[in-house]
């Protein structure tokens, strides 16, 4: 797991291509984050399967900090979506 993500997904787990995170609410869930040419993305899901969000921005900072707290709002918005449904 790439250590910029560990400061961001403290818990987290990666393998495969999946991480493995728990949410604000408890939960844990499968998620992937992935940047292309501009374009930043992260989707997850609940462990059952029932629950899912995709998360897709037109931009991906350049600056580590811009990028720290662009992927910090993600987290919080994907948890929200994510409990929302508990």
């Amino acid at each position: 797991m790439a250590s910029e993500w560990q400061v961001i997904y403290r818990e987290a787990g990666y393998g495969l291509g999946l991480a493995k995170h728990r949410t604000q609410c408890g939960t844990w869930v499968w998620f992937h984050g992935g940047v292309s040419w501009g374009v930043a993305s992260v989707n997850a899901a609940s462990a059952d399967g029932r629950t899912s969000v995709e998360i897709v921005l037109a931009s991906e900072p350049s600056y580590p900090e811009a990028k720290k707290a662009q992927l910090t709002r993600c987290l919080k918005l994907t948890d929200r979506a994510l409990c929302a449904h508990r």
